[in-house]
């Protein structure tokens, strides 16, 4: 089952795994918006899979397109 947050909970999640992250809610939101981050919409909000994220941050594109 798909780990799936909001952007906000989203970006509270990567400061929690790393606290200096430089990856915060509006650069994720900008990858939501143009297409770079798969998501789902709901309503007003953006669902995006923690999984897909974190494949995506390392560099495994094959994981997020699918």
């Amino acid at each position: 089952m798909p780990r799936m947050r909001t952007i906000a909970e989203t970006a509270k999640h990567v400061r929690a795994t790393d606290p200096s992250t430089a990856l915060t809610e509006t650069a994720i939101r900008r990858l939501v918006v143009n297409g770079t981050l798969p998501c789902v919409r709901i309503g007003t909000k953006y669902l995006l899979d923690l999984d897909a994220l974190e494949a995506f941050l390392a560099g495994d594109q094959r994981q997020v397109t699918a």
